[in-house]
């Protein structure tokens, strides 16, 4: 074998022989969002959850986003976490067929899936 083929399968070799390396990003929050509490602080929720790798805002509410990338089944999972006056009101989670890994241009929200529980808040 030579040298070049080598280098190229031992860079390739992680991702066929572990579950985990296949799976990269923010996967804490995705952990540890069943944890939080109702109207948990936006500090809070960043100390439990790492910071977002984006956010949208529209008035007093917050869409919080974070992904992770499933290298083998070639999509992301986003989970939003949604504040009201900087306090946790729920999270969503959707997956979409992107690019290779997470960051750069996260997908627009939609407000319709802000939980309803906020409006009387």
């Amino acid at each position: 074998m030579n040298k070049s083929a080598f280098f190229f399968i031992m860079a390739i070799l992680p991702f066929f022989t572990s579950g985990c390396a296949s799976v990269i990003g923010n996967t804490d929050a995705f952990e540890e969002k069943n944890h939080l509490d109702d109207g948990a602080s936006g500090a809070d929720i960043r100390k439990a959850l790492g910071s977002p790798g984006d956010v949208e805002k529209r008035q007093s509410k917050e869409a919080w986003k974070y992904c992770k990338n499933d290298l083998m089944a070639s999509h992301q999972e986003y989970l939003i976490i949604w504040l009201h006056d900087d306090r946790f009101v729920g999270h969503t989670t959707f997956t979409q067929k992107r690019g290779l890994v997470c960051g750069g241009e996260y997908p627009r929200v939609s407000w319709d899936g802000f939980p309803e529980t906020t409006a009387s808040r």
